[in-house]
């Protein structure tokens, strides 16, 4: 695979450069580090001492990073991938949750080629409308665990999808509402 080659990114979101940010994509990214500690966290284990909770700490951030690394990549159109199918090594797909979702939804993965140390795929959602051309809508950022140690790992992408969908909507129906209603004070 040519990892300088970009065309299939481009074209299949449309080259798109105008990049919006919903609420739930905002929270989603403030609260990843704590949902992966959450998830991570046995009871069960002996507890973490200070050097061994500051590892992690500073690993979770890491992986973060790596997530909203890969964002940026997709916002100036240097997004890896041969097309835009689920195969390994493929920074993206799009769309994905066909014929269920209201928006055409995409993900970005991290790590790209599979899962991470803690068998968990990273994905940034977003979604590429019809109605905005031109615009990416960056809808949620979440983790799943890997088939390999989770029995409902299907359940959890759909349920990703789904909030992500759902949170592009609500704002395209939020913003095209306050356009109209901009419009309609302007108009004599």
């Amino acid at each position: 695979m040519n990892t300088d080659d970009t065309s299939a990114w481009r074209a299949a979101v449309g080259g798109r450069a105008d990049s919006h940010t919903t609420p739930e994509w905002i929270a989603s990214c403030d609260s990843y580090v704590r949902r992966l500690w959450d998830f991570l966290d046995d009871p069960s284990a002996p507890r973490l001492n200070e050097s061994q909770t500051l590892i992690r700490l500073r690993a979770l951030h890491s992986t973060k990073a790596d997530l909203l690394r890969l964002v940026e990549k997709a916002r100036v159109d240097q997004i890896e991938g041969p097309d835009n199918s689920a195969v390994q090594g493929n920074e993206w797909s799009f769309p994905v949750g066909s014929g269920r979702t209201t928006q055409p939804i995409g993900e970005l993965r991290q790590p790209r080629e599979g899962c991470d140390v803690w068998r968990l795929h990273h994905r940034a959602y977003f979604a590429a409308p019809t109605a905005w051309p031109g615009s990416l809508i960056w809808s949620l950022a979440a983790f799943k665990p890997d088939q390999s140690i989770s029995e409902d790992w299907a359940e959890q992408q759909d349920a990703h999808i789904a909030e992500a969908d759902k949170s592009a909507t609500t704002y395209i129906t939020r913003s095209d509402a306050n356009v109209a209603a901009i419009h309609h004070r302007m108009s004599p």
